[in-house]
């Protein structure tokens, strides 16, 4: 059969989940693996990053390789596209992303305030969509004001990302109304091919 040369990169900040983390592997099958092909990084995304594309960039001189990151942020701006647009670029475009983001937390906050402004600025987005267009959305669209502003950070978001495919699989709660998105970012159609699939056999309709 075809043998997978995998790395696993596992970066966690909080210190007693990270903690939680290391006690379950080091009493796993794969114990032995820890520091050769499974790598604990205490710390936050934004912090390791650059080492963990520097290893991974030092592993593949040669190009070929397939990196996944799966990003599994509480909110909306950890992880922000600027970052994603920067690691693909470092791994010569060949990294795929899979990560949540709060789009119905996001489209929540749009108001006239200079702390909506300021996050916006945050999340990296204000290039392409600035706070006074989705201020006015806001203002002037209605009821369907929240599906106009959500219908405009897709886009955006892709192009800040510089993601060649964009999938945003909305992901709706059980006990109230903030759903978010599952953001799949590839850079050729297999990947988003391969990801549609894994949606459809697994989506339940709620």
């Amino acid at each position: 059969g075809t043998v997978v040369d995998c790395h696993y990169y596992f970066v966690e900040e909080k210190r007693e989940a990270f903690e939680c983390l290391q006690a379950q592997l080091q009493h796993s099958i794969y114990k032995d693996q820890i520091g050769k092909t499974i790598f604990l990084k205490h710390g936050s995304f934004h912090q390791c990053q650059t080492q963990i594309v520097a290893e991974t960039k030092a592993r593949f001189t040669r190009g070929g390789s397939r990196v996944i990151f799966f990003l599994d942020q509480c909110g909306y701006t950890d992880v922000n596209p600027r970052m994603l647009n920067s690691i693909s670029t470092e791994l010569n475009n060949k990294a795929e992303f899979i990560i949540n983001f709060a789009v119905n937390w996001l489209i929540d906050f749009v108001s006239n305030t200079d702390e909506f402004r300021q996050m916006l600025k945050r999340l990296g987005l204000d290039s392409e969509l600035p706070a006074e267009q989705l201020i006015r959305v806001k203002e002037k669209s209605g009821s369907d004001w929240r599906y106009v502003i959500e219908a405009m950070i897709g886009p955006a978001f892709r192009k800040v990302a510089g993601a060649q495919f964009f999938s945003p699989f909305y992901i709706a709660p059980i006990d109230n109304h903030r759903g978010y998105w599952l953001l799949h970012l590839a850079p050729h159609i297999r990947a988003r091919s391969a990801m549609l699939d894994v949606y459809w056999r697994n989506a339940n309709g709620h």
